[in-house]
């Protein structure tokens, strides 16, 4: 069948056989895309051969586990409530199959039916033009059930109040291939993806990018994140906080060589400064973020805090080559900025980094790669490296009040530069200093204290081997 609209939906010519009336029950309950100059969908179930122009009555008659391939532009606002895979065809008139949502609702939605946790497979199709202004999920919603993006399923130009592209609760969600959730918008959190106690896991070449929303631009999660393989949040924005992933009581583990990169947060309204957490930004206790292999925080910015990453009493730690590099803050932690308390001698908010992990030319005002606030333990073990940080103060890492900075093995900090004090270390006066093993700080400069300045407790290990000169100005005691 073809719809052909010319200048409204109302002026529909429907080109089939059989009268006007005898469709007008069919598409009644929805709307077909004003903006389109022509309109074609066929709906063909691969089991049973049935066709059909309805993409809803092909998703209800379909059996579990169906096949259903899509060509042309189809009309959204579908729910689906059983096993079943969309698979999107192309044609001459269109290149990627689409389903619409004609900006009056949500495109699709997934929920316990038949089934109490439905899998729906969506397979080379464009999912846009969803709008939820007053609940979660433009383009999907998925509420205990998995849903897979595979191929170039593209979820794109959807809008909600939270999780503008897609929405998903107690469920799990995976993009493989070259998938992606795009220019998606939210109005509070989630202009990419809002997940609600799910598992989100992004492998292949796939992305969430180019995503806005007041706050987590790109994705906000309160479950548990995986990004693997060369996958990548790129280019979200958010007003306030959180431009790439804003993880609240969950987890971010990047694998592989995962990105998260040219990300951004924040404005500045007559109030002042906002945006924490440029490329990530992790909230309470119970957050945990993991960097693996060779993957990378990179190329993101924060107008206050957490270039990279911002850290609030969360555990961060960076294994094998991983890295969080070219960062900037306007305020303090180029790289990475983390807070913690200390509650009845309970430490909390930790950065640790093991093996060839490094942070390495970041920027900011202050703590150019590193700054810490509120009896925070940063730790250095193996070869880990904190090196080419730029700050006005503590270029390298800025060891705020009751912190404890632990340097191990053969980790080193280096070639950092600050504009004033403390050119690889400022630390601060109520704060700790531990140097174990071959552990050095050389080779970093600043007006004043080119290595680290001589306040608060410095400790040397017995079987320490290391050095804290060879810096400009190598004004420590015992060089």
């Amino acid at each position: 069948m073809t719809l052909k609209v010319s200048g409204s939906v109302a002026a529909l010519t429907v080109l089939v056989a059989g009268s006007l009336a005898s469709w007008s029950a069919a598409i009644s309950s929805t709307a077909i895309p004003a903006h389109a100059a022509e309109v074609t969908c066929q709906v063909t179930n691969v089991a049973t051969g049935v066709e059909s122009s309805h993409l809803q009555r092909m998703i209800r008659l379909a059996h579990r586990g169906d096949e259903l391939q899509i060509e042309g532009l189809c009309v959204g606002n579908v729910t689906i409530k059983k096993d079943l895979t969309l698979i999107g065809l192309s044609t001459p008139e269109l290149a990627a199959a689409t389903v619409d949502g004609g900006g009056i609702g949500k495109v699709v939605l997934v929920k316990s039916g038949l089934q109490a946790k439905p899998v729906v497979k969506f397979i080379d199709l464009v999912v846009t033009h969803g709008l939820n202004d007053s609940g979660g999920g433009g383009g999907i919603v998925s509420r205990h059930g998995t849903v897979r993006f595979l191929g170039t399923t593209m979820v794109t130009d959807n809008t909600a109040k939270k999780g503008g592209g897609v929405y998903i609760r107690n469920g799990i969600l995976t993009l493989r291939g070259s998938a992606s959730v795009t220019d998606n918008f939210a109005r509070h959190r989630g202009g990419g993806i809002f997940d609600y106690k799910s598992r989100v896991r992004l492998n292949g070449s796939s992305s969430v990018a180019a995503n806005t929303a007041r706050a987590a631009g790109g994705m906000f999660s309160k479950g548990h994140v995986f990004l693997n393989d060369e996958s990548a949040v790129t280019g979200n924005t958010s007003r306030r906080r959180g431009g790439g992933i804003w993880t609240y009581e969950g987890s971010v583990t990047l694998n592989n060589r995962a990105t998260v990169n040219e990300n951004g947060t924040g404005h500045t309204p007559s109030t002042g400064l906002t945006g924490w957490g440029g490329g990530i930004l992790m909230w309470d206790t119970r957050s945990v973020v993991t960097m693996n292999n060779h993957s990378a925080v990179q190329n993101n910015w924060a107008r206050m805090d957490g270039g990279g990453i911002a850290n609030d009493h969360g555990t961060l730690t960076l294994n094998d080559s991983s890295t969080v590099t070219t960062n900037t803050a306007h305020n303090v932690g180029g790289g990475i900025s983390v807070f913690g308390i200390s509650v009845h001698q309970l430490v909390t908010g930790s950065v640790t980094l093991n093996d060839s992990a490094s942070v390495t030319s970041n920027d900011s005002q202050e703590g150019g790669g590193i700054w810490s606030q509120d009896a925070v333990v940063i730790t250095l073990n193996g070869d880990a490296t904190v090196a080419d940080n730029t700050a006005t103060a503590g270029a390298g890492i800025s060891n705020g009040a009751y912190g404890t900075l632990i340097m191990n093995t053969r980790s080193l900090i280096t070639r950092n530069e600050a504009s004033d004090e403390g050119g690889g270390i400022f630390n601060s006066s109520d704060s700790a200093i531990r140097l174990h093993g071959a552990s050095s700080v050389t080779s970093n400069t600043a007006k004043t204290a080119g290595g680290l300045n001589d306040v608060g407790v410095i400790t040397m290990g017995s079987a320490w081997t290391g050095t804290v000169c060879g810096n400009d100005p190598d004004d420590w005691p015992s060089c």
